[in-house]
């Protein structure tokens, strides 16, 4: 604890808190922006995939489409995981200003049964205990990590594709067969020279 006096330690909790939100916020807008490109991503590619032109060129848009999700998920992870660490750098700033002591002159324990520390007498806390902040931390960054692994997987297969594209060449008469019922064969009209 401080020797603040309570206006001074009520500024410096306001600050801390607001500088935590302010961080919250960045994530929160920085996911909504990912989030929305790779909407637009998604539509852009779902549209390549099914045009009508030549097949290296659409697998080329795909790839290319593909690699943009990933940069830009992998992008917005690193600014949340930015945004969490100076959340969690705010957060020690609390805890060493705000808590009591691991003991105090009256032999107190500066934590909670839990091991969290103590709070304040009289200004909460502006974040959750470690266990909820950890929980909170998973949904972003999962989302991130799963949209640039579905970035992979289809420029994977856009790139199989790709690869694998077929090269036909047809020397001759070709016979395409349908499946299904078939008309009985014409007869086939026997030669003028056996005719006679």
């Amino acid at each position: 604890m401080s020797n603040l006096t309570f206006n001074q330690e009520l500024a410096l909790a306001t600050a801390i808190g607001e500088q935590i939100w302010r961080e919250q916020s960045l994530v929160a807008n920085r996911m909504t922006w990912n989030l929305t490109f790779q909407g637009f991503m998604i539509a852009g590619f779902a549209l390549i995939a099914t045009a009508d032109f030549s097949t290296p060129d659409r697998m080329t848009l795909e790839l290319v489409v593909a690699a943009a999700g990933v940069i830009v998920a992998l992008a917005t992870l690193a600014g949340v995981y930015a945004a969490q660490r100076q959340s969690s750098y705010l957060k020690k700033c609390w805890v060493a200003q705000f808590t009591p002591p691991p003991t105090d002159a009256e032999g107190e324990s500066g934590q909670d049964a839990a091991g969290e520390p103590r709070e304040h007498e009289f200004l909460p806390r502006p974040f959750s205990d470690s266990t909820g902040s950890r929980l909170g931390r998973i949904a972003p960054r999962t989302i991130c990590v799963t949209v640039a692994i579905m970035w992979i997987v289809l420029g994977g297969f856009a790139w199989a594709g790709l690869e694998a594209e077929p090269k036909v060449t047809i020397e001759g008469p070709a016979r395409i067969e349908v499946p299904g019922p078939q008309p009985a064969p014409a007869p086939v009209p026997a030669p003028a020279s056996e005719a006679k």
